[in-house]
């Protein structure tokens, strides 16, 4: 008897012990985001029309660990159900605004020898702006992590909270037509 006392103790402690030392890790560990804004240089209007995409030196479009294009997005209208736990473009981030993101993995490959390159989205469109390229710099990058207030609480919001420090790490391009 004493036995199955001691056996059953020692159950109880382990499986306590082993609840209790899972941490739950925030999603965003590691992620950073690019922010661009994209505007026409005759009427300051934003573009819409166009491919933005993270790109190797041999402007090879870079992919995830998911092998997911790093393709740029306009950063959504409000934070969708579907965005956990990796879907990252689901997330309206307040300091985005109505610009274009890019939420990646935050690892030296993806940013050292690294270009944004801009382009038509439809070649035969009116709109036909210049190809425009851009030397990703490591202060472009905004770790998103430490920036977005309680992960666990994004469902009951339209945005993520307005970041303690001010956002400066938004990229402009001002394009011309051809």
């Amino acid at each position: 008897m004493k036995k199955i006392m001691i056996f059953s103790f020692l159950s109880i402690i382990i499986v306590f012990a082993k609840n209790n030392s899972y941490s739950q890790h925030c999603p965003f560990d590691n992620i950073a985001i690019l922010v661009v804004d994209v505007r026409d240089s005759a009427t300051n209007e934003q573009i819409d029309s166009i491919k933005i995409s993270l790109c190797d030196s041999n402007f090879i479009i870079l992919k995830d660990y998911m092998e997911n294009e790093l393709i740029f997005v306009k950063n959504p209208e409000k934070i969708y159900d579907d965005w956990f736990s990796s879907n990252f473009t689901r997330v309206r981030y307040s300091f985005a605004e109505d610009n274009y993101i890019l939420p990646f993995p935050n690892d030296a490959k993806f940013t050292e020898n690294t270009f944004i390159v801009i382009e038509n989205l439809n070649p035969e469109s009116k709109n036909d702006y210049n190809t425009s390229t851009y030397k990703l710099r490591k202060e472009d990058v905004y770790d998103v992590h430490n920036n977005i207030g309680d992960w666990t609480d994004l469902h009951n919001l339209k945005e993520t909270p307005k970041p303690e420090e001010e956002f400066n790490h938004k990229i402009t391009f001002i394009l011309s037509k051809k």
